[in-house]
């Protein structure tokens, strides 16, 4: 990896293996994130070793990176931990979440699951999840990546990584500099800038100025925008509310930066497959909206150098306040409530949590800590300066709250946000129809 003063490109050299594995099968492998406990308080309830032989299983989703890392960790704590032998099994995206409600259903569970934060909530709050009790460790978990985690007044489970998808965004250094602009430090600046950068060939457009046309993005950004007015999306704990004035003004700009600005088009939406930020890397965006793991698996992947780009805040909206987004809890790992050896479970999720440990898992995914005392960690930014742009957006993060069905929500808007940018329904009745179908999604049973 890359050493104090080596170029970025370098870390690329280290983990190649890894990233070009993250490009070519985005939902295979193993692992993404993990769980965050401080060495220095130990396990739940003790330090695991039985001087019987244990084995853990250790249920994980398919990603190439983080399943080396994985693999990296469980060959360390076995040395460190002979008597404990961890079986990791990988699941596709899709078959790991039937498979965890079936589990759990019948109590016939792993020891451990690695969890993505948003799933959290269905198990913490049926009694299926063991609590943490290291008051240590929760403390130097990022609030925003903590979200999830929390039921009531106990954690369950704790994440290795924050998960980011707004805040910030890819620029072209080279489209900037040709066109004699300065990075926007104001809505209106990158209103400006997204203009002046968008090339056109006949009615298409060849270069979007300013990206953000993904299911992801325009979710993300659309909460963002509203957070940054001082509104609110939640109206109490199982119901939103998207025809205040402050969601109408949101998803008025964002239409008309399609309609009206035209910076970008919908046309990538209708490519299987295809991703914004590869499209950046290829030279047909300035800017884009974006999370920070997109910056190795892109720019590998196209074998961009990092002279070519840079990763700096997405101003906000509403100049007044902070450029708040919303987000879900990372990756992290959970202890079921049926396991026959918690002590040695909780030995495994703190052996991973370990500051050093966290931080060079981090590292080597290229994921953004959950862990405060990795995020300061003067060595980490040295590693990794190009995310210091996101280190510095988790103070404004926010837990997205409990969408319940994650999937159907993004959808939804995403759907009802392509219909009026063409014209087949007003903001309005949109916004309507948004917050009508996922209150009826909310309250069912």
């Amino acid at each position: 990896m890359r050493a104090e003063n080596r170029s970025f490109s370098r870390l690329f050299v280290s983990i190649s293996l890894i990233l070009v594995m993250v490009v070519m099968s985005a939902c295979s492998g193993s692992s993404n994130s993990g769980s965050n406990s401080d060495s220095n308080s130990g396990s739940n309830s003790s330090n695991g070793d039985s001087k019987e032989e244990v084995t853990l299983t250790w249920w994980v989703h398919q990603s190439p990176a983080f399943n080396e890392a994985n693999k990296a960790m469980i060959e360390e704590f076995e040395e460190e931990h002979p008597n404990i032998k961890i079986k990791m099994e990988i699941f596709p995206w899709d078959a790991i979440i039937q498979k965890l409600r079936a589990a759990f259903a019948s109590k016939n569970t792993p020891d451990v699951v690695q969890m993505f934060g948003s799933w959290v909530p269905e198990y913490s709050s049926n009694g299926h999840l063991l609590p943490v009790t290291n008051e240590d460790l929760i403390n130097d978990v990022f609030d925003v990546a903590l979200g999830f985690y929390k039921h009531e007044d106990k954690v369950y489970g704790i994440p290795r990584e924050s998960s980011i998808e707004a805040g910030a965004m890819l620029v072209s250094k080279e489209m900037f500099a040709n066109a004699g602009l300065d990075y926007p430090k104001t809505w209106e600046e990158l209103k400006d800038a997204a203009r002046k950068l968008t090339v056109k060939n006949g009615n298409n457009i060849a270069v979007r100025g300013f990206d953000f046309i993904s299911r992801d993005s325009v979710n993300y950004q659309f909460l963002a925008m509203i957070l940054q007015q001082g509104g609110e999306y939640w109206d109490g704990d199982n119901k939103v509310n998207f025809t205040s004035p402050e969601a109408v003004n949101a998803m008025t700009e964002l239409v008309n930066l399609v309609k009206e600005d035209q910076v970008t088009d919908l046309n990538l939406l209708d490519v299987p497959g295809a991703e914004t930020y590869m499209t950046f890397f290829k030279g047909e965006s300035a800017m884009t909206i974006i999370g920070p793991w997109a910056i190795p698996a892109g720019a590998e992947e196209l074998n961009v150098s990092d002279d070519k780009y840079d990763y700096v805040p997405l101003p906000s909206f509403d100049a007044a306040n902070p450029a708040y987004f919303a987000a879900k809890s990372g990756w992290g790992e959970v202890v079921s409530s049926y396991t026959k050896h918690p002590d040695e479970a909780w030995t495994f999720v703190n052996f991973m949590a370990e500051k050093e440990r966290s931080k060079q898992w981090n590292i080597s995914t290229f994921t953004v800590p959950a862990l405060k005392s990795v995020a300061h960690d003067a060595n980490f930014q040295e590693e990794v300066p190009i995310m210091k742009t996101a280190l510095e957006a988790l103070e404004h993060g926010k837990t997205i709250g409990r969408m319940k069905d994650d999937s159907f929500w993004f959808k939804t808007v995403l759907d009802n946000f392509q219909a009026m940018v063409r014209g087949n329904v007003s903001v309005e009745d949109g916004l309507k129809q948004i917050e009508n179908e996922i209150n009826q999604m909310l309250q069912s049973k």
